[in-house]
């Protein structure tokens, strides 16, 4: 566990690649995964399997990682605004809350959600 505002990762890789770590699995936002994987990169650890909870959900977030980055990183998927019979508070719907979240940032949610896991970078 690292701190969220930690931006020098360059010890915690260096005892990943010391240790051999393949799997590199966390929930994090996109600006620090993208700190650690450009760090990582420059370092020369490439984990065999990347899967971040959070960070890769849209694609502003991971495209503002830069170059190939996104590519091949996983995210498991726990919501989706089309899930039936979820009532939130005050009777929001999975529906209710995209359609908000559409009208406040004038934008389209695209849902990520497909089985399994989803690799959102290599669908684009």
């Amino acid at each position: 566990m690292l701190p969220l505002e930690t931006t020098d990762f360059s010890s915690v890789i260096r005892t990943w690649k010391s240790f051999g770590a393949e799997i590199l699995w966390g929930n994090a936002p996109a600006p620090f995964v993208g700190t650690l994987l450009r760090q990582a990169k420059t370092l020369g650890f490439k984990p065999k399997i990347i899967s971040i909870g959070r960070a890769p959900l849209f694609y502003e977030d991971i495209a503002a990682w830069g170059g190939d980055l996104p590519l091949g990183v996983g995210c498991e998927i726990w919501w989706d605004p089309s899930f039936e019979e979820s009532p939130g508070i005050g009777g929001t719907t999975p529906r209710s809350l995209a359609e908000r979240w559409e009208k406040e940032k004038n934008k389209t949610f695209e849902s990520r959600y497909w089985s399994g896991l989803s690799f959102n970078a290599s669908s684009y």
